[in-house]
């Protein structure tokens, strides 16, 4: 769905409409969308971000359009912001989003539980990589 909704925005501003008309008319409203777009400078540089259901924000700068930006990418700029290490922060949220997978899959049948503890046990893989590749 993320992908198709950014296919859709990048189309409408080829096409020539502003991000105020994009939002009206694509972004209000859509499911994905979690909430207004929000107003980010860094450098000087002004660019909008809209927040998805995945976690994901839909990223618009004018003249160069639109693009998604990963929850990764937005913890590591918000730590790296805070001068925190962003291998460490990364590796702390994947944690994080392990432990919150275990307790949702309590509540799943036993083929939905599989699958989302096969996915907290890659999330604490992938940290665990993360650590490892800074000793």
């Amino acid at each position: 769905m993320t992908r198709d909704l950014l296919a859709r925005c990048r189309a409408s501003h080829s096409a020539g409409m502003t991000f105020p008309k994009v939002w009206a008319t694509i972004l209000r409203g859509h499911p994905a969308v979690m909430a207004e777009p929000k107003l980010m400078i860094d450098a000087g540089r002004p660019w909008v971000e809209v927040p998805l259901a995945t976690g994901e924000h839909l990223a618009y700068e004018e003249p160069i359009g639109f693009w998604i930006v990963s929850e990764l990418d937005l913890l590591r700029r918000a730590r790296v912001g805070k001068g925190l290490d962003p291998e460490q922060a990364t590796a702390r949220r994947l944690r994080h989003k392990a432990e919150e997978l275990r307790t949702f899959a309590a509540s799943m049948s036993s083929d939905a539980k599989r699958t989302i503890l096969g996915l907290a046990d890659t999330y604490d893989r992938i940290a665990d990589g993360i650590e490892g590749a800074e000793r």
